[in-house]
């Protein structure tokens, strides 16, 4: 529960900066599926991490 709220959080902040900060000649469905692909990555790192050394 506590995650669907910091995810909510999150997804309200990150929207709306990068509609300001992407480049006008990006095109629109390679900058958004980059980004949502990038989003995930900390914490499948970090939980790669812990199985690796805590396993």
């Amino acid at each position: 529960m506590v995650l669907a709220l910091v995810w909510a959080v999150f997804l309200a902040l990150w929207i709306p900066l990068n509609r300001w900060a992407r480049p006008e000649s990006c095109a629109r469905g390679r900058y958004w599926a980059a980004s949502a692909g990038l989003v995930p990555v900390p914490m499948v790192l970090l939980v790669v991490l812990s199985v690796l050394f805590d396993g």
